[in-house]
């Protein structure tokens, strides 16, 4: 016999009213966050100054997570992920498909960077 929790009432529902965005990506994130006056987010770890440059550019968001310099030049709905191991560059209606470059390098049995 399976267990289930709700029929032995273990789960509950309570009503809210409040606002909810589905974080599943970058692009929802960049809606969630504050931007700059052109639109731009950047996600950076708590206290942290990344060097960032933005010229000309809007609507993008920038994940810097290296010690390199991120230079953003008249480019607009942009995600720009910076890690030590990968960069990741894709526009903003596309950031959902990154799945897709995960399960190539899957197929690829190349792990390093997943």
């Amino acid at each position: 016999m399976r267990f289930s929790a709700s029929s032995a009432g273990l789960v509950a529902t309570v009503p809210g009213d409040f606002g909810w965005n589905d974080i599943g990506d970058f692009d929802s994130l960049g809606k969630v966050l504050p931007s700059d006056e052109a639109g731009n987010v950047v996600v950076a770890a708590s206290g942290d100054k990344p060097d960032i440059l933005l010229y000309d550019s809007e609507r993008s968001i920038l994940v810097p997570h290296s010690d390199r310099l991120v230079a953003v030049l008249g480019v607009q709905d942009i995600v720009v992920v910076d890690t030590p191991d990968v960069v990741l560059v894709c526009k903003r209606d596309r950031a959902q498909e990154v799945k897709k470059l995960v399960d190539e390098l899957k197929d690829r049995g190349d792990s390093r960077f997943i």
